[in-house]
């Protein structure tokens, strides 16, 4: 197959463009945003189509989606042309937004049906529903982008849908058109396990079901014997709750008998108790009635008042209020103003002490004078020409000079000697070279007769084996077949009697004679030994050649190194000339200098003079600072002074009325000070004075209180006497003046003793009116004798509080009669809907044997699969040669000659590299470039065994070499040019060498260059 156009009516950025691909190697090139990849993507949206089954897709299929829907608009399609190898010729319209396919055939526009290129090829073409035209090259739109569609970023895709692959590895390993498939046979089987057998806990087929059925037999078992059991218990307690409600009511009866009794008791104790008043209510009947309780009252008060009142209150002692009065009135007031000296005056004149020490010590401490001294230079520049002339001059060199020469000559002559063992050794090496040459030569001679040799000993062992394994194979694989063939044919039969066991052997009997089908064929392709094979002598094997004697010459001589005191003493000499040469530089500058301000050369004066200016400048700096200094502490007194006197001021304004505190002295504003404390001292007197008065008024106001309150108790007195003897005349009791109070008194204690005995007849009255409870006894006493009557006889129970006793064994009772309701009604049910526990048991023993009949299906598909696994094992082993030998020779072109071997799983497709040394590493193992270019040979030659025989599958690559230097991706362009004479190659780049070496070596006949634009304009280039 190979694409002639694809056209891009609607696709991402293109709308209505095309390509025309040449018959061989196409090289399409162009900057970013030139459309390449979107060009790739529609040549296989093109050719695979998308899926027409419901739902959301892969998330790959989604992501294919958003890049490449149209910018604009809802149209979304895309067209190719292809040329079969049988030269038909088909133009495949994809409208990619429906999922629809059109068909026809590009030289009579003929539409074609999807069916009748099925039946034409004798294959399916649809995937997922939707029409696939990677299936005419034996793959599918999935594994196509895995093989002959390659991205840049896509070549390790490969790698992650190994899995995916299988189907076509196995079936390009069995036979060259295979329908069936070791793959397809374990899908097979797979498909008839989940449909005739499934999985235990999920889904709805039959060992989920027979499983179901199981555990819903056993839980009907265990539920029939558990209801059994809550049957025998439900009955225990029925019995049991029977005779709690006996007892109950036979307590109850006996509690009943007591509380009559209790009732003729409690009447008995009445009767007495009523007897009892009455008796008591006659003795009391003549007791007369006391006096009126607020007369009682009133005496008892005045009695209370006698008693308190009995003694007069004692005279007052002390000066009276009048005296008090006469000595408050001859205290002074209270003066205003400070009695002591403010903390603020305090403060302030401190402040002012303290200001005015610092000023005595700073005018003490003023400078010495020192005399006056200047210089037209600086006194650090003085004392460095002083230094300069005052040091000694260097030492002379002439001693290092001559060890340096002495040293210099002898690592002359050392050097010369090494320089002849040098050549000599040189002249021995050659001779050694010159014999491993004359070896090499002959070892490679011997390597290539060896090869020749190992490869046709190689080709006879092989033929050996195949004819040994040939006839290991041939009986075992008649024998599974025959098996499989009686196994289907008794399942068959017993499908009439017994569907699910018939099933199974018939299943098992198709997996077996497919098995050895599989082996027939792997038979079949396996080669059988000729005639001359078998008469043909063995070769003769090759003589290696003689190691030759080579001269032990050790390691080159080397030439002596230089002498490490050498580079120092040098170092020594060019730092002794600097010195001295410096040296004299800096005393001539210095005396120069000198001369010209018209100062001495001499160190000893230069350094005396330094010293005179450095002192009279520091006098100089000092004595300002002095001066700066008093200046400071003269404001700072000025202004403590004032502080001082406003401070004064706030307290007493008095003291310094008429003086201005800008102008007055220390001497004055101390002055201020003492004034200020003297008129403090005289206030403080006269308050002394006067807080006296506060103590004379409250004195006088006590006293006053005391007087009034002695003629208040004098009064009340008279008054108590006076009431006393009123009460006295009123209850017409006789005795003298002086015994009021006893009279009184006895004639309360008469009142109390009549209360007490009226409150008596009163309780009593009222206890006999509650014991009756409007009855009278007489009736009480009939009631207690019909009681007596119908009690019977006293029963033996002992309780303290009947009623209570009674009420709580009646609630016992209910409690009883509930429980053996509820009981018997919980029976009944159960008794109702009691499963039969036989019936259950035998349902149980039939799930079981059902389930062990899925469980034996099971065991024998599993059975099948695994022979078929062993199939597919060994289809694997006869693919692994089958890609080394279609990547190897490529390998050497790709990576640079660096490997030249490789091993590749079929399983995983897992790759591992041999390097010109023989050494081994895994393909992930080696830089990201190189396992690219590898995985690009895999596609090639998994494209080239994976696509159908009688159709060759052309390559889509897009960016591929981007990973690759300069010779590598000329190695690749080459391979891809070989392969270009067998099959299509389309190759989309942006690299400048890509198309430069497409300029040089792409075949005008055959190939062709394209160029694309960002501006959507396609300019065909030529070869």
């Amino acid at each position: 197959m190979r694409f002639e156009v694809v056209r891009a009516e609607a696709f991402g950025p293109l709308k209505g463009e095309q390509l025309e691909l040449a018959p061989g190697m196409t090289v399409i090139h162009g900057p970013n945003e030139a459309g390449k990849s979107s060009w790739a993507a529609a040549l296989y949206a093109g050719l695979a189509g998308r899926r027409r089954s419901r739902g959301r897709g892969t998330r790959e299929q989604a992501a294919f989606t958003r890049r490449h829907r149209p910018w604009s608009g809802r149209r979304w399609s895309v067209a190719v042309r292809v040329v079969l190898d049988d030269g038909l010729a088909l133009d495949i319209r994809q409208d990619l937004a429906n999922g629809d396919t059109r068909v026809s055939d590009a030289r009579t526009q003929r539409l074609i049906t999807v069916d009748e290129l099925q039946e034409r090829y004798e294959r399916e073409l649809t995937t997922e529903g939707g029409f696939d035209g990677a299936r005419l090259l034996g793959l599918n739109r999935d594994s196509a982008r895995s093989t002959i569609f390659v991205a840049q970023a896509d070549i390790l895709r490969v790698l992650e849908e190994a899995d995916s692959l299988q189907e076509f590895l196995q079936r390009a390993a069995t036979s060259e058109r295979a329908d069936t498939t070791a793959e397809q046979a374990l899908e097979h089987l797979g498909e008839l396990r989940r449909e005739r057998v499934g999985v235990r806990h999920i889904g709805n087929k039959p060992l989920r079901a027979a499983q179901q059925r199981l555990e819903a037999a056993q839980h009907l078992t265990i539920r029939a014997r558990d209801q059994h059991l809550q049957i025998v218990r439900l009955l225990a307690d029925q019995r049991e709750a029977a005779t709690s409600r006996e007892r109950a009511e036979e307590h109850v009866r006996r509690l009943e008998a007591a509380a009559v009794w209790h009732d003729i008791d409690e009447l008995e104790a009445r009767l007495r108790k009523l007897r009892d008043h009455r008796e008591t209510l006659a003795g009391l009947a003549d007791v007369p009635e006391p006096a009126d309780a607020a007369l009682v009252e009133q005496v008892r008060q005045a009695v209370a008042a006698l008693h308190a009142r009995s003694q007069p209150p004692e005279p007052l002692d002390g000066p009276s209020a009048e005296d008090l009065a006469a000595q408050l009135a001859a205290l002074p007031e209270a003066p205003t103003g400070d009695t002591e000296v403010d903390a603020a005056v305090k403060q302030a004149r401190e402040r002012v002490l303290g200001v005015q020490t610092l000023l005595d010590s700073h005018l003490a401490s003023a400078p010495d004078e020192v005399p006056e001294a200047h210089s037209p230079v600086p006194t650090a520049r003085l004392r460095e020409h002083a230094a300069v002339l005052a040091a000694p001059p260097p030492e002379p060199v002439e001693a290092i000079e001559e060890e340096l020469a002495r040293l210099q000559a002898a690592h002359q002559a050392a050097v010369a000697e090494a320089r002849a063992k040098q050549a000599e050794w040189d002249a021995a090496r050659a001779e050694n070279d010159r014999k491993r040459e004359e070896y090499e030569r002959a070892l490679e001679q011997y390597t290539v007769e060896s090869r020749a040799y190992q490869q046709q000993r190689a080709e006879l062992d092989s033929r050996a084996a195949l004819r040994a394994r040939a006839a290991e194979v041939e009986k075992p694989g008649r024998g599974l077949l025959w098996a499989g063939l009686a196994a289907l044919a008794v399942g068959l039969g017993l499908l009439l009697v017994e569907p699910v066991l018939g099933g199974v052997v018939a299943a098992l009997g198709a997996v077996l004679a497919l098995v050895a089908g599989l082996r027939s064929r792997g038979q079949a392709s396996t080669p059988h030994p000729s005639p001359e094979d078998r008469t043909s002598a063995g070769p003769v094997e090759p003589v290696p050649p003689e190691r030759p004697r080579l001269t032990d010459l050790g390691p080159r001589p080397e030439l002596p190194a230089e002498p490490a005191e050498l580079p120092n003493l040098r170092a020594q000499v060019a730092v002794r000339q600097r010195e001295v040469e410096g040296h004299a530089q800096r005393v001539s500058q210095a005396r120069a200098e000198l001369e010209r301000h018209g100062l001495t050369a001499d160190p000893s004066q230069l350094l005396s003079l330094a010293e005179a200016v450095d002192r009279y400048q520091a006098y100089r700096v000092a004595q300002q600072a002095h001066e700066r200094g008093t200046e400071d502490l003269a404001r700072q007194l000025a202004d403590r002074v004032t502080q001082l006197i406003r401070a004064i001021e706030e307290r007493d304004a008095e003291v310094v009325a008429g003086v201005d505190p800008a102008e007055a002295s220390v001497e004055t504003a101390l002055a201020l000070v003492e004034r200020y404390e003297e008129r403090c001292r005289e206030r403080a007197k006269v308050s002394h004075q006067a807080s006296r008065r506060e103590d004379v008024r409250r004195a006088y106001e006590t006293r006053l209180e005391s007087e009034r309150a002695h003629a208040l108790q004098l009064q009340e007195i008279e008054t108590i006497t006076s009431q006393a003897a009123s009460l006295v005349q009123q209850l017409r009791l006789d005795g003298s003046e002086s015994n009021h109070g006893a009279l009184l008194r006895g004639w309360l204690a008469t009142q109390d003793e009549l209360t007490e005995k009226a409150n008596e007849r009163q309780r009593l009255r009222s206890l006999y009116d509650q014991l009756l409870d409007g009855e009278t006894e007489e009736s009480l006493q009939a009631r207690l004798e019909e009681l007596r009557q119908t009690a019977g006889e006293r029963p033996d129970v002992q309780v303290g509080d009947v009623d209570r006793a009674l009420a709580t064994a009646r609630e016992v009772l209910d409690g009883a009669s509930r429980r053996e309701g509820s009981i018997s009604g919980e029976l009944s049910s159960l008794l109702q809907n009691e499963t039969d526990v036989a019936a259950a048991i035998e349902e149980e023993a039939a799930a079981e044997r059902a389930l062990r009949r899925v469980e034996s299906l099971d065991e024998a598909l599993e059975l099948a699969a695994e022979e078929l696994r062993s199939a597919r094992e060994r289809a694997h082993a006869d693919l692994a040669p089958a890609l080394r030998q279609t990547m190897q020779p490529w390998l050497p072109h790709v990576t640079g000659g660096h490997y030249v071997d490789l091993e590749v799983s079929p399983a995983d497709l897992s790759i591992k590299l041999v390097d010109v040394a023989g050494a081994r590493c895994n393909a992930d193992q080696v830089s990201h470039g190189t396992m690219e270019q590898v995985y690009l040979l895999l596609r090639l030659a998994l494209a080239q065994l994976l696509s159908d025989r009688d159709e060759t599958a052309p390559m889509v690559l897009d960016d591929v070499t981007v990973q690759s230097d300069d010779d590598r991706t000329v190695g690749i362009l080459t391979l891809l040019s070989e392969q270009a004479a067998q099959r299509q190659v389309i190759l989309f780049t942006q690299e400048r060498e890509v198309v430069d070496w497409a300029e040089r070596n792409l075949l005008p006949e055959r190939d062709k260059l394209i160029a694309l634009r960002p501006d959507s304009i396609r300019e065909p280039l030529g070869a």
